[in-house]
């Protein structure tokens, strides 16, 4: 559903002209597939792609280290490396001071790539040094095409019309097409399926989920301060 972003990106990347890419966008839209997807196109080698949590990674040291690691030579001989970075509006300021320079000259063959559903949080030193590109809600028709394919691919048992709500509900995204498929793999009453989706949207994690995880894999006050704004429990 994101043809007209590839075609560009394809034409930039063949181009050469930029090698630090902005993806904003639903959650579950494509913005990681979609860096993913430069990798590919690249031939970059698995153990050269890096993907960071940009939730949990938000000070500027996990960038320092980033950063530090250009300094070695690509593993294989591919030298291409592209580092994915995912909800990259959570990153603090000296975090995306730290990325100044080498956003905008980059090391030869390394990408860099920001993921964000918030485009306003990127800060315009970082914005005017990348391509940006809006990944749009993908159709309820072309998803319930994509639906097919994989219930087939599967051998899922899905109906039609199950097929046809899930699209339907999935508000333009894909993960949460394919959550809702394989809750419904072998559902093929509407009924049935439209309470198992209610269920699975009653108990998304949410705000509570998002600071349960932080504390487990650590968090700065910012970010506790955020998540606490999403609960509304502090100004």
């Amino acid at each position: 559903g994101q043809d007209k972003v590839c075609a560009s990106l394809k034409d930039v990347l063949d181009k050469g002209t930029c090698r630090a890419f902005i993806f904003t966008g639903l959650s579950g839209g494509g913005k990681t597939t979609l860096g993913r997807l430069i990798a590919s196109y690249k031939k970059c080698s698995p153990h050269n792609l890096h993907e960071v949590d940009g939730a949990t990674h938000t000070g500027v040291e996990s960038m320092r280290e980033i950063i530090e690691s250009l300094q070695m030579n690509p593993m294989g001989p591919n030298k291409v490396r592209v580092t994915i970075i995912d909800e990259a509006h959570q990153l603090s300021k000296a975090a995306w001071n730290s990325l100044l320079k080498s956003v905008e000259e980059p090391p030869p063959d390394y990408y860099w790539v920001f993921c964000t559903t918030e485009s306003a949080k990127i800060p315009d030193t970082i914005r005017t040094r990348c391509t940006s590109y809006e990944v749009k809600p993908v159709s309820s028709d072309l998803l319930f095409e994509y639906l097919q394919i994989i219930k087939e691919d599967e051998k899922f048992k899905t109906s039609d019309d199950v097929l046809h709500l899930i699209a339907r509900s999935s508000e333009g995204s894909t993960r949460r097409a394919l959550t809702f498929l394989s809750q419904c793999s072998d559902i093929t009453n509407v009924r049935e399926a439209v309470d198992i989706i209610k269920s699975i949207d009653e108990n998304e994690e949410g705000a509570v989920g998002d600071l349960l995880k932080a504390l487990v894999s650590g968090i700065t006050w910012e970010r506790a301060v955020d998540i606490l704004k999403e609960l509304g429990t502090t100004d």
